[in-house]
């Protein structure tokens, strides 16, 4: 009688375990760092696609990767690679002053671009990233965003990306 209660009562934690593995990803969290790029292509196509406007002719977007959390030139590279694929423009790393002093913004505009920022991170773990984020091309064109991504089913997912402001 025991034998018949132990095999499925194994065969079941079994099968828990499994599909728990599937829905976390691995208990270390190892697959969830080197996807740290998805989390931020997330963010970034999401705010493309609010206020379109912002977008017209654009030749650059430029993305301050030093405000990313644990970033590596690897994570980068996949990152600007993705855009500058998917939205045929140029990729540059500055900061806003950087820009500045390069001479891409003139009179408070960035008029062949848009600047794609990370401010304030509410959460930061393997399974969970929210931060605050803008989209910028102007003193008088901007949005700022609240995002939040989880990593389920083995893949980063956007779960808010709310529009908080407009300029």
């Amino acid at each position: 009688m025991m034998k018949k209660v132990v095999i499925p009562v194994l065969l079941l934690i079994g099968v828990s375990l499994v599909l728990l593995w599937y829905y976390y990803g691995s208990p270390d969290g190892s697959d969830v760092v080197k996807e740290k790029s998805k989390i931020y292509a997330l963010a970034f196509d999401r705010a493309m696609e609010q206020d379109i406007g912002l977008n017209s002719d654009i030749k650059y977007i430029c993305i301050d990767t030093k405000t990313f959390k644990d970033f590596k030139e690897e994570d980068k590279k996949q990152l600007f690679d993705y855009i500058e694929d998917k939205y045929k423009v140029t990729m540059l790393d500055f900061s806003f002053n950087e820009l500045k002093t390069e001479g891409y913004i003139k009179d408070g505009c960035f008029q062949e671009g848009i600047i794609f920022g990370v401010g304030k991170y509410e959460a930061y773990t393997p399974r969970k990233v929210a931060f605050e984020c803008i989209k910028w091309r102007s003193t008088d064109g901007a949005n700022g965003f609240r995002f939040e991504a989880k990593y389920q089913f083995k893949k980063w997912r956007l779960k808010k990306c709310n529009l908080i402001w407009v300029s």
